[in-house]
């Protein structure tokens, strides 16, 4: 009696713990994935900003405007 009480209290734990690592994983994921997509956002901004700025500023001021490395603007520029 005290085996199978112990092998099934072993696996509900198991089953259980699965459930909480999966559920913790997904939580993880969101907040990761969240934090990825505001990152990205930023950079689009950016990006859009550095592109309207082309034609007025040098390379180097809009990195410092925009917070972009110089090489990436003078890539914008190479850009159609």
């Amino acid at each position: 009696m005290f085996e199978s009480s112990y092998g099934d209290g072993l696996r509900t734990g198991i089953k259980e713990g699965k459930a909480i690592g999966i559920q913790e994983g997904k939580a993880i994921g969101i907040q990761e994935g969240k934090s990825l997509g505001i990152q990205e956002g930023a950079h689009a901004k950016a990006l859009a900003i550095a592109r309207n700025l082309l034609g007025t500023l040098d390379d180097v001021s809009i990195a410092n405007i925009t917070g972009l490395p110089v090489d990436e603007v003078s890539t914008l520029r190479l850009m159609p």
